[in-house]
């Protein structure tokens, strides 16, 4: 980063960085002490939004299951979207959580994914989830935020009017 601070401040390059691991990106961000001050602009690029996809739409079915991410939603071929599907989920486990040691047991990550995802859009309640899934609350809430670092999830905080919340509890929605 102070290569490309040195450049940017001498006129010599802009840069686009990109990356495609989105909790490394934050780990490192939080580790680099050079954050490039003032010259950094940090943006998302999701799954197409409804209003981006071409038309005619393809079917709500396939929405459904196979989502809106450009390489998938623009692909024809069906065994080769399961295949880009399946790959997709497999380097998110295995990259993002798996091989940086975040989650110790993937079995109850896996289990905890089903029931979140059974209960998605809804209010969420940890300590439910724990009871389920026989598993202690923080582990649950850091399950939630490893999901939201690897950009799976966001999470949307109780509504609130002045000081009374509206709502009592965060909504996780899985992002496609």
């Amino acid at each position: 980063m102070d290569v490309i601070q040195y450049l940017i401040d001498n006129q010599r390059a802009q840069f686009v960085l990109t990356g495609s691991s989105a909790r490394k990106l934050k780990v490192q961000q939080e580790k680099t002490l050079n954050l490039l001050p003032g010259r950094l602009v940090y943006l998302q690029l999701p799954a197409l939004s409804i209003l981006e996809l071409p038309t005619p739409l393809k079917s709500l079915d396939f929405l459904l299951c196979n989502g809106t991410l450009p390489g998938i939603y623009f692909q024809n071929n069906q065994d080769n979207i399961e295949i880009d599907l399946k790959s997709y989920v497999e380097v998110y486990l295995e990259e993002e959580v798996r091989q940086e040691g975040i989650v110790r047991n993937s079995q109850s990550f896996g289990r905890f994914l089903e029931l979140a995802a059974m209960h998605l859009a809804e209010p969420t309640n940890f300590s439910n989830i724990s009871k389920q899934l026989g598993i202690q609350v923080h582990q649950i809430i850091e399950y939630f935020q490893i999901l939201v670092d690897c950009m799976i999830v966001e999470r949307v905080e109780a509504l609130s009017h002045g000081r009374r919340r509206l709502t009592k509890a965060p909504k996780f929605l899985f992002f496609d």
